[in-house]
């Protein structure tokens, strides 16, 4: 193997990539809490976005133009062309009230993979359970 590009950009140890399909872009996301867009041909910084929250996950839609971002806080989606969030998810922790163990002060969001035909986002979280969401509008 032979080192093409060293990308420079986070504060903290980087947790995920992903490639979006069909293209030369891929997506960082690290503990700083910032998801970093790059062009893997050029070796070029494309764009940072702020997640506020330590960054888990992050996952290109190939049927929209979106980045979903699992974080500590939950889960955003960031309209790419837009440049900004359209919607998010965040576990409510009322659900836990009266349990013996600790109430957690927020849920994290650690895993996601969409269904083929991307209507259903299959979401892993801090508290042992896979929750599935349903896209119900584009937002275009």
């Amino acid at each position: 193997m032979s080192l093409m590009h060293t990308f420079v950009g986070h504060k903290a140890q980087i947790n995920t990539l992903d490639l979006a399909p069909n293209t030369n872009i891929i997506a960082s996301g690290s503990r700083d809490g910032h998801v970093n867009i790059w062009n893997l041909v050029e070796g070029k910084h494309l764009e940072d976005i702020d997640a506020e929250s330590p960054v888990n996950v992050v996952l290109f839609t190939t049927k929209y133009y979106w980045l979903v971002i699992g974080t500590d806080a939950g889960i955003k989606i960031y309209d790419l062309p837009a440049k900004r969030f359209i919607e998010r998810f965040e576990v409510p922790t009322e659900q836990y009230s009266g349990k013996k163990n600790k109430l957690p002060t927020q849920i994290g969001c650690t895993s996601l993979v969409f269904s083929k035909d991307q209507q259903n986002l299959y979401a892993g979280f801090t508290d042992n359970q896979i929750r599935v969401l349903t896209i119900t509008q584009t937002n275009k």
